[in-house]
């Protein structure tokens, strides 16, 4: 058979290809942010903006269990190596850890595992001391629970402490240290801004105190401030305008809150939740 016949048939195999769906999970009611399979392929875990993860057997296509905990959005899910554990990251700065080894996978029944819910041992300890005590550990501690674990590494490289820090402007953040979105950096001043040269001030983990803590849903993903032109992007998170306009201005094209591409780029403004901040502020103020 020569090249050509054997290129002719193989094309013409192609064009008899297909792929069809197999099966369609319903069940959550927010956008599902993450899927994974336990390595035996005997689950497949969801995660999702409802706040839950949901086990499914993949083979009969039926829920197993749902596993609460989370406050917020669960955007990340894994399996251990042995399939006996299922971590799941959220929006409300924990990881969630549950025992699934011991879920039966049948007809008929299930149960959820206990939930295990975890701050950073240090946080405690840190928020005892003054910013400008903070070595240089407790500061990249704090960058990761504040969201901002992509530029730990660059602050340990560059050995900045609490001292170090309070001496930080915002050309240095951008220029020297990598932090190139606009919210984040705003984030990371406002900590700057609020402890003073001295480093004092009130226990840490909130940047709106000033706000009296409004509903974390009112908030920015990007800038973690009251939203005042709520935006729904590709993504299914809301945003404040301006701030996802510069995101994408810059040249990304990727979810601030998953990392995922977005599927397209037009910003829907959100009226629902304009209505609701509307209510808050005037309530509040």
């Amino acid at each position: 058979m020569g090249s050509a016949q054997a290129m002719g048939l193989m094309h013409q195999a192609g064009e008899k290809a297909s792929i069809t769906l197999h099966h369609t999970l319903h069940g959550h009611k927010a956008p599902v942010m993450a899927v994974r399979f336990s390595s035996n392929g005997l689950m497949l875990a969801s995660a999702s903006g409802d706040k839950t993860v949901r086990l499914w057997d993949p083979i009969k296509m039926e829920l197993l269990g749902i596993l609460e905990g989370p406050l917020r959005y669960v955007t990340s899910c894994a399996f251990s190596d042995d399939g006996a554990l299922l971590a799941a990251g959220s929006g409300d700065r924990f990881v969630h850890v549950w025992r699934v080894d011991n879920i039966t996978v049948n007809n008929t029944a299930y149960y959820s595992s206990k939930t295990i819910a975890a701050k950073f041992p240090s946080q405690r300890y840190r928020e005892n001391k003054k910013v400008i005590d903070w070595t240089c550990d407790d500061l990249c501690d704090w960058l990761v629970e504040a969201g901002l674990a992509e530029y730990s590494h660059d602050f340990r490289s560059q050995a900045i402490d609490g001292r170090e820090l309070l001496a930080l402007s915002d050309e240095t953040l951008e220029h020297k240290l990598g932090v190139d979105a606009l919210g984040h950096r705003n984030k990371i001043m406002r900590l700057v801004q609020k402890h003073g040269t001295d480093g004092s001030a009130t226990p840490l983990g909130s940047a709106v105190d000033n706000l009296n803590n409004p509903p974390t849903e009112f908030l920015c993903p990007i800038t973690q401030e009251l939203i005042c032109d709520p935006v729904l992007c590709a993504d299914g998170f809301t945003y404040e305008r301006i701030a996802m306009e510069a995101w994408l201005a810059s040249g990304k094209r990727t979810s601030p809150m998953t990392n995922e591409k977005l599927s397209h780029l037009t910003l829907t403004p959100n009226r629902t939740v304009r209505t609701l901040i509307q209510r808050y502020k005037e309530d509040r103020f």
